[in-house]
């Protein structure tokens, strides 16, 4: 079963926080766990709204967690490079990677057949950058 959670960047101090997404009458938040003594107790983190991304439930080729607005790259079988952002499609109710040269379902594009060969490079909160050119 694939494990769901998501990341957002806190408002106070720009650290991403992960867990799940939790909305507040004060904002939208990330609730996670924390063991304690005493037993494990939640807390919550206002974070950006527009930073909320999900796991995918898939890893990179550095083993790196793959979220909803991480920016990818990748050579196919052909030497074609690729570079693009990960984001949910609710009509097809999949993960997919967009970009200039790819619009394709995330897990079709980042594995092959000797395993997975994208790499996460950064996310479009932090890196906008990283997609021009």
């Amino acid at each position: 079963m694939r494990e769901i959670k998501f990341r957002g960047k806190r408002k106070d101090n720009g650290e991403w926080m992960y867990g799940y997404v939790v909305r507040e009458r004060y904002g939208v938040c990330i609730q996670y766990l924390m063991e304690k003594p005493l037993g494990i107790e939640k807390y919550k983190v206002v974070v950006e709204p527009e930073s909320v991304g999900q796991y995918t439930g898939l890893k990179d080729k550095n083993g790196q967690e793959i979220y909803e607005g991480d920016i990818v790259v990748a050579e196919d079988s052909y030497g074609n490079k690729w570079c693009g952002v990960v984001k949910y499609k609710d009509k097809h109710t999949a993960f997919f990677v967009e970009g200039k040269n790819v619009a394709a379902i995330l897990g079709w594009h980042l594995t092959d057949n000797n395993g997975v060969f994208a790499e996460v490079i950064g996310n479009i909160y932090e890196n906008p950058e990283l997609l021009e050119g």
